[in-house]
């Protein structure tokens, strides 16, 4: 989410959470807010300013790194999904391009859309069909490979 991991997030993942599922959050601002603290630590919108500085590359390492946590536990089955909303959601969409995890996506779009082709797994993708904002690329529907 593009104003870190908040508390609507959590509740999110709470919810989640009583559906048997463990989610795990990771807060891609941690150690990056004034005194080293997290997204918690910022105040009003700054949040937002500093995750739109964060590096794709370390975000995709922290991901890889997470995902490969997740799937060493017994709990999980190795059946991970990486799910985003907004601008996580452009961040599950580069991650697909390097792993075979379903990916969720609520409103998000690729940032690097030449990088599509890459993706070599489902992408359950959530947009509201009468939203007023544009997006762009406008994405089309797959086909199944």
């Amino acid at each position: 989410e593009n104003h870190g991991l908040t508390d609507w997030l959590r509740w999110e993942e709470d919810e989640r959470a009583k559906h048997k599922y463990l989610p795990l959050c990771p807060d891609f601002l941690s150690g990056s807010g004034p005194n080293g603290g997290a997204t918690d630590s910022f105040a009003s919108d700054t949040a937002r300013m500093a995750i739109s500085q964060l590096e794709a590359k370390q975000i995709t390492t922290d991901l890889k790194d997470l995902v490969k946590y997740a799937r060493g536990l017994s709990a999980t089955e190795q059946k991970v999904r990486v799910i985003g909303f907004c601008w996580g959601s452009a961040q599950t969409f580069r991650y697909a391009t390097h792993d075979d995890s379903l990916a969720v996506a609520f409103y998000g779009w690729p940032s690097e859309t030449s990088a599509m082709p890459r993706i070599n797994c489902p992408i359950c993708g959530f947009y509201g069909q009468n939203d007023q904002r544009k997006l762009t690329p406008r994405l089309e529907p797959c086909k199944r490979r």
